[in-house]
């Protein structure tokens, strides 16, 4: 049985509050490590991965990549940012979990950080280890990340979300 952390709720009523956000996570992020991205059509998860690639390449010292659209069709796209390689699917025409063995799933996650729109299409390749951000839009018109970090996510998001909050106290 896998437990996890309650989830904690942080409003991000603009863009540079995600820039953030994916700062701050990308600065726990390492190789074998899983970020799944849940919520509706528009709700921002490729926005949190454009965002999250930015942080790693300027944390690095190098360009971001000059695009990151959304794999939808693609279904996945590879970025190397430094010695890392960074996976991002979009799951969302999956019908089974086998495709995404077809895809490369597990050598991605073997090589490099791996970053999951629609994460329930991988039944039973999610791994235990893995933070889960699920984006919504509320009524008000701003987006709302609910995080919950399991295995050896539990302690490494305490950490990001005190780091987090730190950098908007500066803002």
């Amino acid at each position: 049985m896998v437990i996890g952390f309650m989830a904690h709720r942080i409003i991000i009523p603009d863009l540079n509050t995600l820039e953030i956000l994916a700062a701050s996570i990308a600065l726990e992020a390492c190789r074998g490590d899983l970020i799944a991205l849940q919520g509706p059509l528009g709700a921002g998860k490729t926005e949190f991965v454009r965002r999250f690639l930015s942080a790693q390449a300027h944390r690095v010292g190098v360009s971001p990549p000059r695009e990151v659209p959304s794999p939808t069709f693609t279904l996945c796209q590879t970025y190397q940012i430094g010695a890392e390689d960074y996976w991002h699917y979009d799951l969302y025409r999956i019908n089974t979990y086998n495709e995404c063995i077809e895809l490369g799933f597990e050598d991605a996650l073997e090589e490099g950080v791996v970053l999951v729109e629609w994460p329930d299409r991988l039944g039973p390749l999610l791994p235990n280890n893995r933070l889960v951000i699920d984006l919504s839009i509320s009524a008000e018109e701003y987006r709302v990340a609910s995080i919950t970090g399991y295995g050896s996510w539990e302690a490494k998001t305490s950490s990001f979300v005190a780091q987090f909050s730190e950098s908007l106290l500066e803002k």
